[in-house]
């Protein structure tokens, strides 16, 4: 559908991604099946994996009022794969980098910037106030999501993240 519309991007991004049956996707039994009942669509410029403990975050932020001065730390605990060095960087300098990042993503949604270009260029690499709430944020291992990563399951993956924001001295979870 992109393709058709003159969407550019990188090449072979399917081919490269073990999560997509590309023979299964060329071969849909009626037009865009695939596209309409097993896609994942996501808000935020990340993996599907660690959006949960965003969507949390956030909502504690909201029900408690917090302002982004008053956080001290996050802690999103999720599947083991995040502690590649990729998805902790907090420092991001390259698209790729920025795109990769969990506390990078953390700061550009906290900020209140729109999911896109404007989080990946090197003004906002190089922004004091990302930078600083970006090194806030820690990944740990939630060993139930390891648990339902490492089981294979490719489709409806839906491992469970938990996260913790410490401010005003307590920490607040979900």
């Amino acid at each position: 559908i992109l393709a058709q519309n003159d969407f550019q991007g990188p090449k072979d991004t399917i081919e490269r991604e073990d999560f997509y049956d590309l023979a299964a996707l060329a071969a849909s039994p009626s037009p865009f099946y695939h596209a309409s009942t097993e896609m994942h669509l996501k808000p935020w410029i990340s993996s599907r994996g660690n959006q949960p403990g965003l969507n949390a975050a956030l909502d504690i932020i909201k029900e408690e009022g917090l302002k982004l001065a008053e956080i001290e730390g996050i802690t999103l605990r999720a599947k083991k794969l995040y502690f590649d060095p990729e998805y902790v960087n907090t420092t991001p300098k390259t698209y790729f980098e920025g795109v990769f990042s969990i506390p990078w993503l953390f700061a550009m949604t906290l900020l209140g910037y729109q999911a896109g270009p404007e989080w990946l260029t090197e003004e906002r690499f190089n922004d004091p106030e990302a930078l600083a709430l970006a090194k806030k944020v820690k990944v740990e291992e939630l060993p139930e999501a390891t648990f339902v990563w490492d089981s294979g399951v490719k489709i409806y993956n839906d491992a469970p993240n938990e996260v913790e924001v410490v401010a005003r001295g307590k920490v607040f979870k979900k």
